[in-house]
């Protein structure tokens, strides 16, 4: 198994022990993650109302997401790094 591989296993492992809200750590950087809620209309019109996870240091982040925003933590947890 390779050293990619590992680090997967590592991660989604790791889901069965988080608490409700927390994040991962992101998978491309290690960088800590945060929710973003984008709530001024006049900075970020096209996203106001809308939520994303970011990686504080490279950036990288989920897709906006709009209304049903249960699984926003789910979907950057579960993320894996791809080539």
């Amino acid at each position: 198994m390779s050293e990619a591989d590992d680090k997967m296993l590592a991660r989604l492992d790791a889901l069965d022990t988080l608490e409700p809200g927390e994040l991962l750590p992101c998978p491309f950087c290690g960088g800590t993650a945060e929710r973003i809620d984008f709530q001024d209309e006049e900075v970020e019109p096209d996203n106001f109302g809308g939520s994303c996870i970011s990686c504080t240091q490279c950036h990288v982040s989920t897709a906006v997401v709009f209304g049903f925003k249960e699984t926003l933590h789910s979907s950057w947890n579960e993320r894996v790094r791809t080539k």
